[in-house]
């Protein structure tokens, strides 16, 4: 009897080992470059970009100038070559770095969504290895059609290590409905049957709000 529960244990042992390394492997590569995982109303994705278009991405999210994003950039990349030289593995292979997006998409439904995303700065070696040397910026953009605001909570972006990126955001979004108008009934129904709750009306103008929270891990490949 003792030695069945012995060979039960092991078995169920190792079932747990290899449950733990597939959900491990697939979080690891599961937002490799231009991929996409989408789980319930996220869709989570990572892209290479262009130095032209991170100066255009700072530009865009920080309300700056041209030579100001370019500023950042640079201060970005003053401090990678600095970790770098102080890296032993500097001492046997040359480096250059890129940038890279991580975005999460949220579906807020009836047609709106919010982006939150971070840039961040890569570090590659040329015997291949590759680790995050910084986030340079982060970001909520809405998009939908119609009368609408989006208010930020907070958008945080936190390097966890070398190799991974822990993205959150919060926010609502708020609709401004008139009911006069053709379709405004049916919109704003529309609007509540995906979770926005009327806030209060003015005239036959409703104002309809939903809040979300949303967050995600981006886990550079390891080279």
């Amino acid at each position: 009897m003792r030695k069945t529960k012995n060979l039960l244990r092991g078995i169920v042992g190792l079932i747990l080992c290899f449950s733990m390394i597939a959900s491990f492997s697939v979080n690891v590569f599961a937002f490799e470059n231009n991929t996409k995982e989408t789980s319930g109303k996220t869709t989570s994705y990572s892209r290479v970009v262009t130095k032209q278009q991170a100066v255009e991405r700072i530009m865009k999210v920080s309300n700056v100038s041209s030579s100001k994003a370019e500023t950042i950039l640079a201060e970005a990349e003053a401090i990678a070559e600095s970790v770098k030289d102080g890296d032993r593995m500097s001492l046997m292979a040359s480096a250059s770095t890129y940038y890279k997006e991580f975005i999460i998409e949220n579906d807020y439904g009836a047609g709106f969504t919010v982006e939150a995303g971070c840039l961040l700065l890569i570090t590659r070696y040329s015997s291949g290895h590759e680790y995050i040397s910084s986030i340079i910026d982060d970001w909520t953009i809405p998009s939908g059609s119609g009368t609408y605001t989006w208010e930020e909570a907070y958008c945080i972006s936190e390097l966890q290590g070398s190799s991974k990126v822990y993205l959150g955001a919060r926010g609502v979004i708020e609709v401004a409905v008139n009911t006069s108008t053709s379709g405004g009934i049916q919109f704003k129904n529309e609007l509540v049957s995906v979770g926005f709750t009327v806030s209060t009306s003015i005239g036959s103008t409703y104002y309809c709000r939903k809040v979300k929270s949303w967050d995600g891990t981006y886990y550079h490949p390891f080279i």
